[in-house]
């Protein structure tokens, strides 16, 4: 869900499975792996405009200062582009390379391939629930998850996620804010 917006209708209806799904709030990360990028999506002013886009269009097809550029990291920062219709979302995103095999000290995780309802085919990374101390860690700790308010069983849901947690330790013994959303204007 989009930043600052854990109990948001529009939020709902687009990506909580309109109000059967969670929303997973996760603190701010104060720093994180080399393998992971965290960052505010740029979303573009108008269909016609996005200033950080077309900076860059121009910056790598050489109508700046004559010169060509390459931007190195060019595949990365591409994830954290959306067209103006967006904006609303607010989205903050993490993004994981999957470079960091080269690491000893790296936690375990599988690659998964996912194809969404509109056809869309991804690769997810699946971390594991129990980290071990001595190594690379999902970056992101869970700091409060709501239920959707017609999430069939939402108040049982809401007991075995608690307990979940507290069995799983994915938490860091830090109690977690589980509670159903409170809106419930849907036609």
């Amino acid at each position: 869900m989009a930043e600052n917006a854990d109990d948001d209708l529009t939020m709902w209806r687009l990506y909580g499975d309109d109000a059967k799904g969670i929303s997973i709030e996760y603190e701010n990360p104060k720093s994180l792996p080399e393998d992971f990028l965290f960052a505010k999506v740029s979303y573009a002013e108008s269909k016609e405009k996005h200033s950080k886009l077309d900076f860059i269009g121009e910056l790598v097809n050489g109508k700046i200062g004559n010169r060509s550029f390459r931007l190195k990291q060019w595949g990365q920062w591409q994830h954290f582009f959306k067209p103006f219709e967006y904006a609303v979302e607010h989205e903050v995103r993490l993004l994981f390379f999957g470079n960091h095999f080269i690491y000893e000290n790296v936690q375990e995780f599988e690659k998964k391939w996912i194809q969404t309802e509109q056809g869309i085919t991804a690769p997810i990374a699946v971390f594991p629930c129990r980290q071990a101390k001595d190594k690379i860690q999902f970056p992101l700790k869970i700091k409060g998850i709501t239920l959707g308010s017609r999430l069939p069983d939402k108040e049982t849901n809401k007991l075995l996620i608690k307990v979940h947690l507290e069995e799983t330790a994915i938490t860091s013994g830090e109690k977690v804010d589980v509670h159903v959303s409170k809106i419930d204007n849907y036609r």
